[in-house]
């Protein structure tokens, strides 16, 4: 399982987490391997939500935390097999104890 989060800037464990994708500057990939998460942090590449869902699928993410997804996005993610979580998050590690 790989989860996608929104980040606006990289202090590690407590990067803070942003509520929504567009124009946030950072993704977190959180996966679960070998009895431990792998922290990932990338830029953003995705300038608008349309092109969200994608750039995420390449990411090979199939689960997003996205409070506040709009239903357009959350219909499109849904159809390219990506989990919609809608919960909020102050930090990642905050995220990592709660998702994991």
């Amino acid at each position: 399982m790989r989860i996608a989060l929104a980040l606006s800037e990289d202090r590690g464990l407590d990067s803070p987490v942003l509520p929504y994708f567009k124009g946030a500057p950072l993704l977190a990939l959180l996966s679960f391997k070998e009895g431990e998460v792998e922290v990932s942090i990338y830029e953003n590449r995705a300038r608008e939500d349309s092109e969200l869902a994608q750039v995420l699928l390449s990411y090979g993410v199939n689960k997003v935390v996205y409070p506040q997804v709009k239903p357009l996005s959350e219909s499109a993610f849904k159809e390219l097999g990506i989990e919609v979580v809608k919960e909020s998050f102050s930090t990642l590690k905050e995220a990592i104890y709660s998702l994991f």
